[in-house]
C-alpha cells in the first residue's frame, strides 16, 4: 500500500495572500445596498482593526494551514507498519 491516495493539504498560504483575501472579504462585507447597514458594517471592521483582528485572523489561518502539514501521530506511527506490509 502506498502513500499515493493520502489527500495532501492545500499549499501554506503567504501572509500577503492571507490579507489580501481577507481585505476582499472585508470589502464585499461592508459594501451592501442599505447605507446605515453599511455604515455600521464599517464601524464594526473599523473597531476590529484597533485590536488587530484581521492580523490575528490571518496568523491563526497560515497557523492551521501549517498544522495540517504536520504528520500526525498515528500517521508516524502507521508510516512504518505500512511500509513493512
Amino acid at each position: 500500500m502506498t502513500n499515493d491516495n493520502i489527500l495532501k493539504p492545500p499549499p501554506i498560504p503567504t501572509t500577503a495572500e492571507v490579507m489580501g483575501e481577507l481585505r476582499d472579504v472585508t470589502v464585499q462585507y461592508i459594501n451592501c445596498n442599505d447605507p446605515t447597514e453599511s455604515a455600521a458594517r464599517r464601524h464594526r471592521v473599523n473597531q476590529g482593526e484597533e485590536v488587530g483582528l484581521i492580523a490575528t485572523t490571518a496568523a491563526n489561518i497560515i497557523s492551521a494551514a501549517a498544522q495540517a502539514h504536520q504528520p500526525s501521530l498515528v500517521e508516524a506511527i502507521q508510516a512504518p507498519i505500512l511500509e513493512d506490509n
